[in-house]
């Protein structure tokens, strides 16, 4: 083998290597759902946000901007940008801080969409 040859295997070995240790930086379905089915009870029902109001959305804006990073990596590529969204969603709910019950509740039927989204992708995992 010549050293060119030797080198081009050492670097393909090292990307086979590396390829194979990308999903274990991921944790497990059962390992996820535990952090998953926290940070979900993190969110208040619509009631709740409700009567805490202006002051209730505020302690949430900065609780989702420190826990929320617990949800990534989530335990496959499938559910990333079903957890973004919904990450997405509740801090937008938090930060708006809608008063009108019909746009509280559709802010809180597309929660919900996602979150059976991201359930019926760990139920498949």
């Amino acid at each position: 083998m010549t050293i060119r040859s030797l080198a081009l295997a050492a670097v393909l070995v090292g990307a086979g290597v590396l390829a194979g240790c990308g999903g274990d930086d991921r944790p497990s379905d059962a390992a996820w759902s535990v952090i998953w089915d926290g940070e979900r009870g993190l969110v208040p029902t619509e009631a709740e946000l409700t009567a805490g109001g202006r002051e209730l959305c505020d302690e949430l804006v900065g609780l989702y901007r420190e826990r929320f990073d617990d949800l990534t990596p989530t335990p496959s590529e499938g559910l990333d940008d079903a957890v973004d969204a919904w990450t997405e969603q509740a801090e937008q709910i938090a930060f708006e801080c809608p008063t009108d019950p019909e746009i509280l509740a559709a802010e809180y039927e597309a929660l919900r969409r996602l979150e059976a989204e991201i359930d019926a992708g760990l139920a498949a995992g």
